[in-house]
């Protein structure tokens, strides 16, 4: 039976041997999307882990009952070290684009009056929007 919007599920562990800030630790996550291929081919998001999409039918559907027994009532979570990570290099890039943005504004009001000072603001702003995404840990769209 294919879950609904609001069921919990069981999803699996990724691990990354190599670079920890992406590992996702498996349990019960609620989904969030249910979308259809076809008429036996399903595409499942769950709230832990929203970027990410899993087959139901051959994929989650199969490992429901092995995921119960290994995870029992434990919920699905992202690596807590990747949200921080993320925010150190949001913080790092918020820093980075305000000063961009502050040379630009010298430029523009300064001696040099050009577009030298126009075109450093533009990617500041980028950069503070970016850090800005980065540091509440959201997921670039």
């Amino acid at each position: 039976m294919v879950p609904k919007v609001g069921d919990l599920i069981y999803v699996n562990s990724e691990i990354h041997q190599h670079h920890r800030l992406d590992d996702f630790y498996g349990g019960l996550a609620e989904v969030i999307k249910v979308d259809e291929d076809s008429e036996t081919f399903h595409w499942i998001k769950v709230k832990e882990r929203p970027n990410y999409s899993y087959t139901w039918e051959t994929f989650l559907e199969p490992q429901q009952e092995q995921l119960k027994i290994k995870f029992g009532t434990r919920r699905a979570h992202i690596s807590v070290k990747r949200g921080v990570g993320r925010r150190v290099l949001g913080i790092a890039m918020i820093i980075f684009g305000a000063t961009y943005c502050i040379f630009g504004v010298i430029l523009i009001i300064g001696i040099l009056q050009s577009m030298v000072g126009i075109l450093s603001v533009i990617p500041g702003i980028f950069i503070l929007w970016l850090g800005l995404k980065f540091a509440k840990n959201e997921e670039i769209r």
